[in-house]
């Protein structure tokens, strides 16, 4: 067989073991398209891309004609039957791909075989023509008329991901003031519309709610081409648009240019889409997740699972905050309160590495697992950056004020939608069990003056939000919407909440619903008027509060080295012990463990199961005790006191000096490092050169302490990049045997 053929035949068949899945996952998702702001060219381009695996897979054979045809053949039927066996037991899928795979090999020697190859591999030439014909190709955007702005009052519109009413709520059922003081100030000074509802958990179909006052009824994918009318086109004609959409792409190209995503960028999706659908599917939770987004999937080492949502959520906030006080129309959906949970109520951050996007579910099946101490914190997690959200809401309304818009500006700010905790039960997707956690949304819309203040008891729905600002601003408000504006008297019928599959519910549960949900987290969690409970996490919770003298103690043998330094910079706090703890004997269980302050035990925690004699433990202990907590294993109600080992590295004048202040001779430079930017974190891997520790600086200030291993000392971290950036500005060193290399890239 000639090169020529067995590249075509190869080709061809390639196409059809990974290009035609991929087109079929694509025309099935048009979310793929929407979340890029895809016009007809990219649509083309990725048409394109999708071909690459399959070009490349024919150049690969090519050389070995028939050899090489057969091999195709054994690798293609081994991946078509992967993809159909992927939910199977992973060893039955092996087993299914291996016989594919063995039995095309042989069977292809014959000429009638291979003829047969080489013909189906020239029909597989028309899954990109069909692709193509079927894709859901965006056509003209609208056009917007010419801007009129100037004399408009200003709006700015202000989405939450992932926010619960019932974590804002108090005892009484007012937003928590203790807690949450900017939401309760919005209670007061804006209209709260307490008894708001979500109409999807889904952010694909809950933000195109209530941008276009629309349901979003299948197959309607959330970008212009399904909503050509939407705030951004109905604002346009007197207000000059800032936006920034996070899964949507509402705002016309017309009118919104969408960043330019590198080709390269979306390969590297399509490659991630594909490896879902070929692993089966109980290997998945060492894949990059795809459960939160379209684009920017984390693939850059396997254990770097943190990178699911948007770089620098604060930084989002602090640009839209700046601007607060122009005019026109400021649009932000940022992914806040949403996990990653970084950040603490002082606007501090706190983090440990390779931490999986949602502490307790791995960021996969939607799924709590059935440990309620991990369950409990991260829920815990979930409240602390609540708070910090709530901090930057203070922000928003002191700037509006400061810039004299507070009176004639339009001001909305609501959730998605909500999150339950709940202990093997779904964290998002809505049941009968969660509804009161993931339907009822904060929503508070602020008017010109002389419009409503405080808590609204009428019936709302994020459809509801258009209208209402189209009202309060007297402008006209389109026919055919499925939401009605809050302004306006009259019955209100309610909307519906729609399911997965499109079929529409009643959307019951509204403030009641959440007060209960609010109870049962008050008990477990505490709120303003008890703020320690917060830190009860673990079967030691209840000693929280006590004084250790007032204690049994026992000795023990357990240390904690921490991979945390311990007060890093400005922008991180030592609140989150995160580290190994290690112990003469090893237990069979976790073990519970308490952090005390001044002779107080302040927060309990639970470590991660033993693998000989060490276990991870992760806890949280509050901030105004991080900097004097000692720690204490508890058996029995009796306290152990664990040594702490802290990493005690510091750069000082630009030398590295070790925990005695000595000077770490820095032996020169070696290649080694590999920096990755994804999307909310910076991953570093590379090789140390031999065992030992591991040193990331931002300047003077320790950033991150870990270990390498293995003979090469290999090491592979994924830290937050909303403190270590992209990389420039770092520096990191190798320390072994009394020096230290500092890592170069390759």
């Amino acid at each position: 067989m000639s090169r020529a053929a067995a590249f075509l035949a190869s080709a061809g068949l390639a196409v059809l073991a990974v290009s035609q899945p991929l087109y079929a996952l694509l025309h099935a998702s048009p979310e793929y398209f929407a979340a890029r702001g895809a016009g007809n060219s990219d649509i083309v381009l990725t048409a394109l891309l999708v071909l690459v695996p399959a070009l490349l897979w024919g150049a690969a054979a090519a050389p070995f004609g028939t050899a090489g045809l057969r091999a195709s053949a054994g690798l293609a039927a081994a991946l078509l039957a992967a993809q159909a066996a992927s939910g199977l037991n992973p060893a039955a899928a092996v087993l299914a791909a291996s016989t594919a795979g063995a039995l095309a090999v042989r069977y292809s020697k014959t000429g009638t075989a291979r003829e047969f190859l080489v013909w189906t591999a020239v029909a597989a030439a028309a899954c990109p023509l069909l692709f193509l014909a079927r894709a859901p190709w965006p056509g003209r955007a609208p056009q917007a008329p010419p801007s009129a702005a100037g004399g408009a009052p200003p709006v700015l519109m202000l989405v939450l991901d992932e926010l619960p009413l019932a974590t804002l709520l108090a005892e009484d059922g007012s937003i928590d003031a203790a807690w949450f003081p900017s939401f309760a100030r919005l209670s007061r000074e804006a209209a709260w519309y307490r008894e708001a509802r979500t109409v999807s958990d889904d952010t694909f179909k809950a933000v195109p709610a209530l941008l276009t006052g629309e349901l979003p009824r299948p197959p309607k994918a959330p970008w212009w081409k399904d909503y050509p009318r939407s705030i951004f086109t109905e604002l346009a004609p007197t207000h000059t648009l800032a936006v920034v959409e996070t899964h949507t792409s509402l705002c016309p190209p017309s009118l919104c240019r969408p960043a330019e995503e590198p080709w390269r960028a979306q390969l590297a999706d399509l490659a991630v889409l594909y490896a879902h659908r070929t692993v089966p599917r109980r290997w998945t939770g060492a894949l990059p997740s795809i459960s939160h987004s379209w684009k920017g999937f984390s693939w850059s080492g396997l254990n770097s699972k943190a990178g699911e949502s948007f770089l620098d959520r604060a930084g989002a906030m602090d640009a839209f905050i700046a601007g607060a006080s122009g005019g026109g129309f400021r649009f932000l959906h940022v992914m806040l309160p949403h996990p990653p949970w970084v950040y603490l109520p002082s606007g501090k951050a706190a983090f440990a590495p390779n931490e999986p996007i949602v502490i307790g579910d791995n960021g996969r099946d939607d799924r709590w697992e059935g440990s309620e101490a991990v369950v409990h914190a991260a829920w815990q997690r979930h409240i602390l950056q609540a708070r910090f959200t709530d901090r930057l809401i203070g922000r928003l309304l002191d700037a509006l004020r400061a810039g004299g818009r507070w009176d004639d500006a339009v001001l909305v700010v609501a959730a998605d939608h909500g999150a339950s905790f709940r202990t093997g039960s779904r964290r998002r997707l809505r049941t009968d069990a969660n509804a009161g956690e993931v339907v009822p949304i904060p929503l508070f819309i602020k008017y010109p003056k002389g419009g409503p203040r405080g808590p609204q008891t009428v019936s709302a729905s994020v459809l509801d939000v258009l209208p209402s600002v189209l009202d309060a601003l007297s402008a006209r408000i389109p026919d055919g919407l499925d939401g009605r504006s809050l302004l306006a008297s009259g019955p209100r019928p309610s909307a519906p909440f729609l399911l997965k599959d499109g079929r529409p519910i009643p959307a019951a549960e509204g403030w009641p619903a959440a007060r209960r949900e609010a109870d049962r987290r008050r008990k477990l969690l505490g709120d303003g008027r008890h703020p320690d409970r917060l830190y009860r996490i673990g079967p030691a919770g209840g000693l929280v509060g006590k004084r250790t003298a007032d204690l049994p103690s026992a000795g023990g043998a357990c240390a904690l080295e921490l991979e945390r330094p311990a007060g890093a910079d400005a922008r991180t706090s030592p609140a989150y012990v995160y580290g190994r703890l290690t112990c003469a004997q090893a237990p069979d269980q976790p073990v519970p463990v308490v952090a005390a302050a001044r002779g107080r035990i302040v927060a309990s925690g639970l470590s991660g199961g033993f693998s000989g004699a060490a276990a991870m433990l992760r806890m949280m202990v509050p901030e105004e005790s991080a900097a004097e907590a000692e720690f204490f294993a508890v058996k029995d109600g009796r306290l152990s006191p664990i040594s702490l080992g802290a990493p005690a590295w510091r750069m000082s004048a630009g030398a590295l000096r070790d925990a005695k202040g000595a000077v770490v001779p820095v032996l020169g430079r070696r290649p080694g490092l590999i920096t990755q930017p994804e999307k909310d974190v910076l991953t570093l891997r590379g090789r140390a050169g031999a065992p030992g520790a591991v040193l990331v600086f931002r300047g003077e200030a320790l950033l991150y302490a870990g270990r390498s291993e293995g003979e090469q000392g290999r090491f592979d971290f994924a830290l937050p990049r909303d403190l270590a950036g992209d990389g420039p500005g770092l520096r990191v060193f190798a320390v072994a045997d009394g020096g230290a290399w500092e890592l170069s890239g390759q």
